[in-house]
């Protein structure tokens, strides 16, 4: 087992593509550890704990940085547009799925609010009905209009006009 990981890890960190792994080689792993965990259940000082507890380390380390190197290409390749799924085990399929579904979702949020809060007002058509001041709302500056006059005007502005008396809103 110790052999084909370090075989494994090698060729993918060699490659800047993702190698196709047999689909139960984590499952296999964690089979091997477990029989590594029972040798630990003997004397401590013996060489075969110490042996056993330096393996366990080596296969964890190995296969930790087997598993992040192949999250992030997967994630990394997806962004690009490619299809890696196939190649995909089901543990990391399933942590890329995820991690994939958190970035769409926080994205879709992020441009939500980014458009909610720089929606435009809403607009109104009014039609004066007598001559209108100017009229200041914030920075800008809307008037003076002369009777009759159509204006296409900010919701709140056409409002004021309307609550004067000076206009009409048309649909």
């Amino acid at each position: 087992m110790y052999s084909e990981l370090k075989d494994t890890w090698r060729l993918e960190r060699s490659s800047y593509r993702l190698q196709k792994l047999p689909s139960d080689l984590y499952e296999r792993a964690r089979g091997y550890l477990a029989k590594l965990r029972a040798k630990l259940s003997g004397d401590p000082s013996s060489l075969n704990y110490i042996i056993a507890e330096q393996e366990m380390a080596v296969l964890k380390a190995l296969i930790e940085d087997l598993f992040n190197l192949r999250v992030h290409k997967a994630l990394a390749l997806t962004l690009e547009g490619y299809q890696v799924s196939e190649l995909l085990t089901k543990e990391e399929r399933a942590v890329v799925v995820s991690a994939l579904t958190a970035l769409f979702q926080g994205k879709e949020d992020f441009l939500k609010s980014l458009v909610e809060s720089v929606e435009e007002p809403k607009m109104t058509l009014i039609r004066f009905l007598k001559p209108a001041p100017r009229l200041m709302e914030g920075d800008v500056e809307y008037g003076p209009f002369e009777a009759e006059e159509l204006a296409y005007l900010p919701r709140d502005v056409a409002q004021r006009y309307v609550e004067e008396g000076t206009a009409v809103e048309l649909d």
